[in-house]
């Protein structure tokens, strides 16, 4: 169990290095995508290190499939199914606007380092939890379709049915 010293001393980030690679020998199908956007909310550094440390974690061994953020495909088609005012929804349309022109659309298995990470983060005008729904859906999809390239053109299975959550499980109403 971490302690607040051991967090301090910087041994838990250490230690997590190790971890991506012992998941990727241990299964060799590991698909994984990472979210990250503008505003981190566990370090305030501007090169982002434990996104870049996740990440490369999980490239570097070989990974079937890693990505920093989903794709745009599917972070559009979540915007677009939930793009409605009130708790859970986007506050601001014209934000809404300006967050949809600079979603990233980065390649799966690209490499990132600190001079490029910024402009591969998503926007934070949106609830996190839209994120990681779309990262779902489409992992879900590519599992489906064995579908693994590093882009896609468009979500792999458009008529399918897609509930978005109005907030994320297992938290009370109010800002997160």
């Amino acid at each position: 169990m971490p302690t607040l010293a051991r967090l301090r001393d910087g041994r838990i980030l250490a230690a997590f290095q190790h971890f991506p690679a012992e998941a990727v020998r241990n299964c060799t199908n590991l698909a994984v995508i990472v979210y990250a956007n503008e505003r981190d909310h566990v370090q305030a550094a501007p090169d982002h290190g434990h996104i870049l440390i996740q990440v490369e974690g999980f490239r570097q061994p070989k990974a079937r499939f890693v990505r920093l953020n989903p794709d745009r495909s599917y972070v559009e088609r979540m915007v677009a199914s939930r793009l409605r005012l009130g708790p859970g929804f986007v506050a601001d349309p014209a934000r809404a606007k300006e967050a949809l022109d600079r979603f990233p659309n980065n390649s799966a298995g690209k490499a990132f380092d600190r001079s490029n990470i910024a402009m591969a983060l998503e926007p934070t005008q949106f609830p996190v939890a839209l994120y990681m729904q779309a990262a779902v859906y489409e992992l879900a999809d590519r599992t489906q379709a064995r579908h693994w390239a590093p882009n896609l053109d468009a979500v792999l299975y458009p008529n399918a049915l897609w509930q978005p959550l109005p907030r994320p499980l297992g938290r009370g109403p109010g800002p997160r």
